[in-house]
């Protein structure tokens, strides 16, 4: 738990420093590299459980984040061109050599490219949404950060009913419950603070059920992961986060959370607003 702290408060003050000092490039380079690294261990876990996904489609996938208009509102959208593409191709190397890859191989090289590098173009194309994209990706951070410790430490304390428990065995009623309400205040708080000091209107109903929609999603991108590592057999996807496991084992959540937030203002525009 010590390490757990430790290892989490660093990487919390790394994505503070970036999002407040970092150029764009810097964060188009930071959300590369944890893309590769997590399609990195997305196909080591596949390959441990005796699949053989095609590699180089999904590692060119993530380089395409560095060569998006960082500028442009329709992000995501964009970035769904090239990964589409190379979709196609993936298909075409499976038409050409089909001794050599099965459908579920192929089928995991496509999942692998929309479940990491496309959910996390969502990342970018919240922060740089004209004008608010630096407070608006701090929804995401609390969202997908803090509803997975708020049901960490309810579930801990007052949790008895199992959730998921084919799936994740530690994971309760409780502690789920405890994340949905501790990410709502959170979001309460916070669009507070945006509404006195920041010069926004931010309807505080409708934040709360924002938060309460984040964390949902939140704790659904936790349970997907667990069910993509018991069916290959892996406790976590990596080692090289102390307490946490590896890169996909901390953004799990963020990649189901960065979609929420992005289509949510997006589509509700009057959601978050400046004055």
């Amino acid at each position: 738990m010590f390490k757990r702290i430790i290892s989490g408060s660093l990487i919390g003050l790394t994505v503070i420093l970036i999002i407040l000092f970092a150029p764009k490039l810097v964060c188009n380079i930071v959300a590369t590299i944890l893309a590769l690294g997590g399609i990195y261990e997305f196909v080591k876990a596949m390959e441990k459980g005796g699949y053989r996904p095609i590699k180089a489609i999904p590692f060119f996938t993530c380089l395409g984040l560095l060569f998006v208009n960082s500028n442009s509102s329709i992000l995501a959208y964009k970035f769904s061109f090239s990964i589409f593409s190379f979709l196609i191709l993936g298909i075409l190397i499976y038409g050409l050599f089909p001794t050599k890859r099965t459908l579920v191989d192929v089928s995991l090289s496509i999942f692998s490219i929309l479940y990491i590098p496309f959910l996390l173009s969502f990342v970018l194309s919240t922060f740089y949404v004209e004008g608010i994209g630096s407070y608006l990706i701090w929804f995401i951070l609390f969202g997908a950060c803090l509803s997975d410790a708020f049901a960490y430490f309810v579930g801990v304390k007052l949790g008895k009913h199992k959730l998921c428990p084919s799936i994740s065995p530690k994971k309760t009623i409780e502690g789920a419950i405890g994340g949905v309400v501790g990410t709502a205040l959170t979001f309460l708080v916070y669009a507070f603070v945006l509404n006195k000091y920041c010069n926004f209107d931010i309807q505080y109903w409708q934040i709360i059920l924002f938060g309460v929609v984040a964390s949902i999603f939140a704790q659904i991108g936790d349970l997907v992961a667990s069910s993509i590592k018991r069916f290959v057999g892996e406790k976590d996807f990596g080692s090289c986060i102390p307490g946490h496991g590896g890169i996909l084992d901390r953004i799990d959540s963020v990649l189901f959370v960065a979609p929420v937030v992005y289509y949510g203002v997006l589509m509700f525009e009057s959601l978050i607003t400046l004055k």
